[in-house]
């Protein structure tokens, strides 16, 4: 029946769909809204994120409070309104596709670090990066997947190399190394 849940051919009542959106958050970014949100939609939804965004500690943090329509905002605010609402839910597992896409290289670093700090504390978090640099430096594993249906998996150190990523992007590379991480340039 059409707005029915089901996992499995079951049923699923409202109280199991809660439960599960309670520990799985999943969030996809998409360029604009397909509607403007009225300013006390935005309010009622930035007194609700406040508590959780001061809770992670972004340097920013104000930014958020001063938010007074989202119809206003740049794809890059967008995205850092979309990561706070996530962050809201509490959830147990992340999956993030691509959540630093249009932000700039500071708010990239914020957003990494704190999904870092929430996998040392015990969440899970899966994000989809196709920033090879930032993968290595915030990332325990990685799961490269290849346009043949290839895949190579495994811890960092290991699956992220000058000739993974060559096979992966189809050209020359090579890793820079430094005191405090590495990355990959194209050679």
């Amino acid at each position: 029946m059409p707005g029915d849940t089901s996992t499995r051919g079951r049923a699923v009542n409202s109280r199991e769909r809660w439960a599960c959106c309670r520990n799985w958050s999943t969030i996809r970014f998409q360029q604009r809204h397909s509607r403007p949100c009225s300013s006390g939609v935005t309010r009622t939804l930035i007194s609700g994120l406040g508590k959780v965004w001061t809770t992670v500690q972004p340097p920013d943090a104000h930014w958020l409070r001063s938010i007074s329509n989202i119809a206003t905002l740049s794809g890059g605010e967008r995205r850092r309104l979309s990561i706070a609402t996530i962050l809201a839910q509490d959830p147990a597992v992340f999956l993030l596709d691509e959540p630093i896409h249009q932000l700039d290289p500071q708010h990239q670093l914020d957003v990494l670090r704190i999904f870092r700090r929430l996998a040392d504390a015990g969440r899970t978090v899966v994000v989809s990066l196709h920033d090879i640099g930032l993968a290595a430096r915030f990332a325990d594993s990685a799961l490269l997947l290849f346009g043949d249906g290839r895949w190579h998996c495994g811890a960092c150190d290991e699956a992220l190399n000058e000739r993974s990523i060559g096979d992966l992007y189809g050209i020359a590379v090579r890793e820079l190394r430094w005191e405090h991480g590495r990355t990959f340039v194209a050679a």
